[in-house]
């Protein structure tokens, strides 16, 4: 007979910078049970009302590259001069203990964590346009106008890759699109099959 040990499911959300990936990914940590977020190690800046080990491990470049040659990420990239990493540990655990795993991350280290995880459930987070992205992205006021453009650019290559996703939200307002996020992660945890083939007769 089949074990009835749950393994814990990785979640990865992604969308490009100013989506709302990160807004919603709290919103679910706040609303649903049984879930840990995945954070982040970063040698970027801490931004105004960030917190070292909340919203990422903040590390200087020495020690992200030793914590590499330590095999200590699942995935790392380098955005916009700054190294982002996955730390491989916690999700292991959680996965054994049977807790889901939420990660907030880019579009390349989702494609990274897919390959790690073939059966994690990817959810691709989409401004409602390019003009609204741009908006949101001015209202931050965290980035000079270059990095603007820049970011813009990236964006529009990045919604190439929507259709590489299990799910595609649009974020036209938060609640609505949490709505949706909360509706996926509902019934991937209600499936009764991962890798769904034929019925046997």
């Amino acid at each position: 007979m089949e074990s009835d040990k749950r393994q814990g499911l990785v979640f990865v959300v992604s969308s490009p910078s100013g989506g709302g990936k990160t807004s919603l990914v709290n919103k679910a940590l706040e609303s649903l049970p049984n879930l840990k977020r995945s954070i982040s190690c970063t040698t970027r800046s801490r931004r105004p009302g960030e917190e070292d080990g909340v919203d990422y491990t903040f590390v200087d470049r020495l020690e992200f590259e030793w914590r590499i040659t330590q095999d200590r990420f699942l995935e790392w990239a380098e955005v916009y001069g700054n190294l982002y990493g996955t730390p491989k540990e916690p999700i292991e655990e959680n996965r054994a203990c049977g807790v889901d795993t939420i990660l907030a991350i880019e579009i390349q280290g989702a494609r990274s964590i897919r390959q790690k995880y073939p059966e994690a459930i990817t959810i691709f987070v989409q401004p409602p346009s390019l003009e609204v992205l741009e908006q949101r992205l001015r209202k931050r006021r965290l980035d000079p106008e270059d990095a603007v453009q820049r970011r813009l650019e990236v964006a529009l290559a990045e919604l190439e890759w929507i259709h590489q996703y299990d799910y595609a939200i649009v974020n036209d307002e938060l609640d609505r699109a949490f709505d949706d996020l909360k509706a996926i992660m509902t019934a991937e945890r209600l499936r009764v099959r991962r890798n769904p083939g034929p019925l046997p007769a």
